[in-house]
């Protein structure tokens, strides 16, 4: 796992079971799962904060390493543009 660290948490049994439910569905492991997810909330974090200390969309892509058509996706779900 070069480039990569681990990290382990106790989740509420409801969590996991709803980790459980996606993985099953999406053909992959909870780990897996779970990785997705975490990943996908730390990109809109990133790309929220670039975008709120005033970087271009462009900028904000390069920056985070999120391309180009995440950081529309994300900035249309947050609709942190419209504030």
């Amino acid at each position: 796992m070069a480039g990569m660290g681990s990290v382990n948490v106790s989740l509420p049994k409801k969590a996991v079971e709803y980790l459980d439910r996606q993985a099953e569905e999406n053909y992959t492991s909870r780990a897996g799962i779970a990785r997705q997810y975490l990943m996908e909330k730390l990109e809109e974090k990133a790309v929220v904060e670039a975008r709120t200390k005033g970087y271009s969309i462009r900028k904000a892509s390069e920056m985070t390493g999120v391309p180009y058509v995440r950081v529309l996706k994300i900035l249309g779900q947050t609709q942190i543009d419209e504030e």
